[in-house]
């Protein structure tokens, strides 16, 4: 079985996302087309914050945090 990556999330950190619409076998297939796994996290991140309408300031601020980070990455 190999090693999974390090992404310097804390457990707490990753189970706060996948109660959160975040779907970790999108982020394996992103890694698998060859994705950065920090920008898998990302790229997984953002595709659950696109699929629920963003209703309010907050929804809004979270999703442009998100893609700010992702636009960082490049």
């Amino acid at each position: 079985m190999p090693e999974p990556d390090s992404l310097d999330f804390l457990d707490t950190d990753y189970a706060n996302l996948i109660s959160n619409d975040y779907d970790p076998n999108l982020e394996r297939l992103i890694k698998a087309a060859g994705e950065l796994p920090t920008d898998a996290v990302l790229l997984t991140r953002l595709v659950g914050l696109a699929q629920k309408p963003i209703e309010t300031e907050e929804d809004w601020q979270e999703f442009e945090a998100v893609w700010g980070k992702l636009d960082k990455t490049e």
